[in-house]
């Protein structure tokens, strides 16, 4: 028996050293003409939020000749309008004046941001120019960036029905409350952006109904680029994630991705006599601990990916759930994940540290035409007392696991055969599309497929001799 805690949300710290500006230092200054030199004649920002600061970016600049050099004066073209700030060895515009390098001598030279609002929908380029003057010669180096006007929300609650659109991005300090009686409906397209620490916190209803070419996206706020080919966004535990409270139902979320933080969603204890989820089409990837963790929930969830956490990926205690065509996976690297943690957990209980049992009967727990697998030999895991309601199926299922389940609980299964998923951390870039060689190709129960005819990408699963296991239908020809 495996006694499985009771819910806690932690904080962790990720420890990361990365340069803001994706043009790297490269230790060596390029050639030209005059006596001053800079390790870059641009230096560029990632995409900022108007009114919100950067982080520091720096550079140097380096006396190539073989005499002491004075530089002069510091200057922005924009005199400081643009809403660059810069500061030499230390020292703001205003006092760098009169600067003695000697020669074969360099100064560390450091610029922030804050963009001022730019008055448009889309990001507006934000340049300026920095000019270090010495004698007669000066030496000019270009600053770039993109700024992205949004509404920015600092403890927002939302305590009658509401209706967000597509037209700026929406950041969130502090959490995003949506109060009992309140339905918060999210329109294709629109982009919320938590700050650390920020949550959705729904005790209404969230209804989220995105499209294939309009997703609705739940991320965190930094937009800048840890590494040349790593954002942050793609780290684990930049916001704390979704949490639909005891007294919430009829959430929906359709075509929606959720990414990058603590937790995907929190589904709290309720009755199971009403629908309290509908996930649809939707992606929730890569967090630090769990992507779907939901007690006493009824749910019925469909073409959706939940990938890669440092914890479970898909945690259910009791309930009454109902998966189809459905991808669980979890090959996380970027945090550690747990021991005895695998892709799937189904529990009928919780055992808190005086060791009382707390049950929570599991109507059900149906997975149908879905793939659970990752980087484990063992990807699912049971918790489940004979005294409380346990009834669980899978049926026409690709799963990884060392001993194979009994037949009056799985029906069609194909064991510990690699889906081969297109990208598994190839260069931490994931695509749980399957390739040619799956062996979930065909191997779907069409009964089941006949109510959701159109995979997650809006492929259609009827069009060939039979559909495939997971969120996805193997396209031919595609790469």
């Amino acid at each position: 028996m495996r006694v499985f805690c009771r819910i806690c949300i932690l904080v962790i710290s990720i420890a990361l050293v990365a340069v803001s500006c994706k043009e790297r230092q490269s230790g060596v200054f390029p050639p030209g003409d005059g006596a001053l030199r800079c390790s870059q004649d641009t230096l560029r920002f990632d995409t900022l939020f108007s009114t919100v600061s950067s982080t520091t970016a720096w550079m140097r600049i380096y006396n190539a000749s073989d005499k002491d050099l004075t530089i002069d004066s510091v200057a922005l073209a924009s005199a400081g309008k643009s809403g660059y700030r810069v500061s030499v060895d230390a020292l703001s515009l205003s006092e760098s004046k009169h600067l003695n390098l000697p020669a074969g001598d360099s100064l560390f030279v450091f610029v922030e941001l804050t963009p001022p609002r730019q008055q448009s929908d889309v990001p507006q380029s934000v340049v300026d120019e920095l000019s270090f003057y010495y004698g007669e010669s000066s030496l000019s180096v270009t600053l770039e960036a993109c700024a992205w006007d949004a509404i920015m929300w600092k403890g927002k609650h939302i305590t009658s029905d509401t209706v967000l659109t597509a037209v700026s991005p929406y950041v969130i300090y502090d959490s995003l409350v949506v109060a009992e009686g309140a339905t918060l409906r999210i329109e294709p397209g629109v982009k919320l952006h938590f700050h650390d620490g920020a949550a959705l916190m729904v005790y209404g209803s969230v209804q989220a109904e995105g499209s294939a070419e309009q997703p609705v996206t739940l991320r965190g706020d930094r937009l800048d680029w840890a590494f040349d080919d790593f954002p942050y966004e793609w780290y684990p535990g930049q916001w704390t994630g979704v949490y639909l409270g005891t007294e919430s139902y009829d959430n929906v979320f359709k075509h929606t991705q959720i990414r990058g933080a603590y937790y995907g969603i929190i589904s709290d204890s309720s009755a199971v006599d009403k629908l309290k989820l509908s996930l649809s089409d939707s992606y929730i990837f890569n967090m630090a601990y769990t992507n779907l963790y939901a007690i006493s929930t009824k749910m019925e969830v469909s073409n959706t990916v939940f990938a890669n956490s440092g914890s479970y990926s898909l945690a259910i205690i009791g309930g009454d759930a109902l998966f189809t065509h459905c991808t669980i996976a979890n090959y996380q690297v970027l945090v550690s994940r747990e021991e005895n943690t695998p892709s799937l957990v189904l529990v009928n209980f919780t055992q808190g540290e005086d060791k009382s049992i707390q049950p929570y009967p599991l109507v059900q727990a149906a997975f149908r035409n879905c793939i659970v697998y990752g980087s484990r030999e063992e990807e699912i895991g049971f918790g489940l007392l004979e005294d409380y309601a346990h009834q669980v199926s899978f049926e026409s299922c690709l799963i990884r696991s060392k001993s194979p389940m009994p037949e009056d609980v799985a029906i069609n299964i194909i064991y510990n055969e690699d889906p081969h998923f297109k990208a598994v951390n190839k260069n931490y870039h994931y695509d749980f599309r399957i390739d040619s060689l799956s062996p979930a190709i065909d191997k779907a129960d069409a009964r089941y497929s006949a109510d959701i005819p159109l995979d997650a990408a809006g492929v259609s699963r009827l069009s060939d001799e039979a559909p495939d296991l997971g969120a996805f239908e193997y396209v031919k020809g595609d790469f």
